[in-house]
């Protein structure tokens, strides 16, 4: 959820980026791309992770929550009647 801040956050970094020098800007970046290659397979790993889960194990789980909360929210509407 915004708090109000990030907007104004947000426009003193592209105001800060639009001052920048030519070379500073191109470190900047560079430094994020760096940030972002490092990141990249730590994620692939707990995609891959999670996609390779059991779909039987996963359906049966939420099966069962489903059925929890129905009973759950049986049980208030009847007390409340």
């Amino acid at each position: 959820m915004p708090n109000g801040r990030d907007v104004v956050d947000k426009l003193e970094f592209l105001e800060h980026i639009k001052g920048l020098p030519d070379r500073e800007l191109l470190e900047f970046v560079a430094r994020q791309n760096y940030e972002t290659s490092i990141e990249c397979p730590r994620q692939d790993r707990r995609i891959t992770s999670l996609e390779k889960g059991s779909r039987k194990t996963s359906g049966i789980t939420g099966g069962a929550t489903g059925g929890i909360i129905a009973a759950i929210v049986a049980i208030i509407s009847y007390l409340r009647n």
